[in-house]
């Protein structure tokens, strides 16, 4: 069966912010070593806010009975 666009688009948000989450030691140690450690791993977290607070565009309309 395949997935509707609901279920796409939630598993795509799940791997977005899973992406995220992944420590990157290279990319690390590049924000490291440029003095923006702290910078990229705060914008990280915010985006990592921001996609979690994103509704999906997909979701049923309520049905009222």
């Amino acid at each position: 069966m395949a997935a509707d666009a609901f279920e796409k688009w939630d598993r795509g948000k799940t791997l977005l912010l899973e992406s995220l989450y992944k420590p990157d030691t290279k990319l690390r140690g590049c924000a490291y070593n440029q003095g923006c450690y702290d910078e990229m791993i705060e914008l990280r977290d915010s985006v990592i806010e921001y996609v979690k607070s994103l509704p999906n565009p997909h979701t049923p309309p309520l049905e009222f009975k």
